[in-house]
């Protein structure tokens, strides 16, 4: 009669290797993770700064007193603004509205920005995400008129 032996070393030799792939996939995991953490990142900071840079610019477009110098001085205002975070936005848009440019009216600047997510490289996050903000400062009432 013959009697099959199994011995505890030739068990675990079957498994062998398990872990080195069990420790890739965790670290697989992490890095996707860290990622999605990057780019949730990235997209707060970019919704903060583009809504700061219409804020801004809405505002120093009602100090001056002419509708020229107002676009001017917005379109300006808000690419500082820009230039302070220069590695958020890869492009950024400033449109100024100055329908009602007076004492007492309304300054509107619309702002869009868009930022970059393609060097991330996560699968289903687009290469890129367009973010925008409105800011809308008055004039005031009791300035002088242009």
């Amino acid at each position: 009669m013959t009697r099959v032996v199994r011995s505890a070393a030739r068990g675990a030799a079957g498994d062998s290797g398990s872990a080195a792939v069990e420790a890739v996939a965790a670290m697989l995991v992490v890095v996707i993770v860290f990622g999605v953490f990057l780019a949730i990142g990235r997209a707060a900071i970019a919704g903060h700064i583009v809504q700061t840079a219409a804020e801004r610019a809405a505002r120093a477009a009602t100090v001056v007193r002419t509708k020229e110098a107002a676009r001017e001085k917005a379109i300006d205002q808000a690419g500082r603004t820009f230039n302070e975070h220069k590695h958020v936005c890869i492009e950024h848009y400033v449109d100024v509205d100055l329908g009602s440019f007076q004492p007492g009216g309304l300054v509107t600047v619309h702002v869009r920005c868009i930022v970059g997510l393609a060097d991330l490289d996560l699968p289903g996050v687009p290469g890129t995400v367009v973010f925008t903000a409105t800011g809308i400062s008055g004039i005031d009432v009791y300035r002088a008129g242009s």
